[in-house]
């Protein structure tokens, strides 16, 4: 693997979240470096600036050519416009061939020296002669960024202002880099052209990056055997996993629960993850609450707090039905692009870019429960239609697979360097 521009070891430098944390942060950009660094060995080398947190680089240190300098968070304005300058200084003392920001405006997964610092960071090193490369992993909408702040209890005025400051810190982006790519997902993108088009982004600033799949060989045996180990021999198993959130809307699939054991004794239930900050326990206490008042409870699992890798493993290849009921999204679906990779049957709400994989999933309306209830009603009853969407999730996975992925990036790389 590897391009024909260069004949010497491309130097990446790469500012951003590394290795995944218990709360599941910086998986996509962790999973993408290592693959890249693993398929090209010879012909990249790259260093990660990264913020770490809980120890989580025990396990990523055996890439020869993958170097991760950590960096812990800054607090006030000053002190991240030091660290802007320090960290600027250590990045041209590499003398990289290419700099690629990952992830730097939202909060959680953002830069290591806040959004506004990374921003002057990119200008600067691209007045220096640096090709500078960002990938935002996720896009709002006015409704999306207005339902968060109100999650976290912000006042209207605030409200409006925060509006105002996300989508300058979006043109913010576009104009610091070299080239912006924009977190995607499906075979014809068109969530990232509204995005671009109520931003007012120059139309030839940006690249959709599809978000790749890790496609996975699951045979029935497999999925029989992990329902044996999870104690659900017979049952046709509906998951829906992820971060306890109310925008996931996990309480509209347990509103679905009665119903749809009433018509399918053999359906069981899975829906579980970790619960971040106090609006997510809230929502978690709320989730539990509904649960015990269930006349089906016993047929679903709820799974409240951290999910390590090996039981996440497990309940999604014993799955037969994964579901992401969500009221809105400001990226593409973790749980639905692992559900694609491993070939299973996707309800998704129809919202933002889930909408782009209308050929894979079966979309429902968005915040509404009659809607969900009759997708999960017909895909039970009928093992064809869910042997279509587990054939079109595999043939998707392949096509938009890690390994090229990584081709792609490398050819971007070297046209930039050479």
């Amino acid at each position: 693997m590897g391009g024909d521009l260069l004949d010497r070891t491309l130097k990446l430098v790469v500012v951003g979240p590394f290795a995944p944390t218990k709360s599941g942060d910086a998986d996509y950009n962790s999973k993408l470096l290592r693959t890249l660094a693993a398929a090209c060995p010879e012909s990249i080398d790259i260093t990660v600036f990264s913020h770490i947190e809980d120890n989580s680089m025990d396990d990523w240190n055996d890439l020869p050519n993958l170097h991760v300098r950590p960096r812990t968070g800054i607090g006030n304005r000053a002190a991240k416009a030091k660290s802007m300058v320090r960290l600027a200084g250590e990045i041209v003392q590499l003398r990289p061939d290419v700099v690629h920001f990952m992830s730097v405006v939202k909060p959680r997964y953002g830069g290591i020296i806040g959004p506004e610092a990374s921003i002057e960071l990119a200008k600067k090193l691209k007045r220096k002669g640096l090709p500078v490369v960002s990938t935002v992993h996720s896009f709002a909408s006015d409704d999306e960024i207005l339902n968060t702040a109100r999650l976290h209890h912000l006042i209207t005025p605030l409200d409006k202002g925060l509006v105002s400051y996300t989508k300058r810190l979006y043109k913010k982006v576009a104009k610091s880099v070299s080239v912006l790519r924009i977190l995607s997902c499906g075979d014809e993108p068109q969530s990232p052209v509204r995005t671009v088009s109520r931003l007012d982004l120059h139309p030839k600033a940006w690249t959709a990056e599809i978000h790749p799949c890790d496609p996975l060989t699951l045979t029935k045996t497999k999925t029989d055997r992990a329902k044996q180990e999870l104690q659900l021999e017979g049952k046709i198993l509906i998951v829906a996993l992820g971060f306890m959130e109310r925008i996931k809307g996990f309480h509209h699939l347990l509103s679905c629960v009665d119903e749809i054991v009433d018509q399918h004794p053999e359906a069981h239930f899975v829906i579980g993850g970790n619960a971040l900050r106090s609006d997510g326990k809230a929502y978690a206490q709320e989730l539990t609450e509904q649960w015990q008042n269930l006349k089906h409870r016993d047929h679903v699992d709820l799974k409240i707090g951290f999910i390590g890798d090996q039981q996440w493993k497990s309940i999604f290849t014993a799955s037969d039905i994964v579901v992401a009921a969500y009221n809105s999204t400001w990226g593409p679906s973790g749980p639905v692009h692992q559900a694609l990779s491993s070939g299973k049957a996707v309800i998704a709400s129809a919202v933002e870019n889930n909408c782009d994989l209308q050929d894979q999933v079966m979309l429902v309306e968005p915040d509404n429960q009659r809607s969900l209830a009759t997708a999960l009603d017909l895909l039970i009853k009928n093992p064809k239609e869910r042997e279509r969407l587990q054939k079109a999730a595999k043939t998707y996975a392949k096509k938009h697979s890690w390994q090229a992925h990584s081709q792609e990036l490398i050819d971007l790389y070297e046209r930039l360097a050479a």
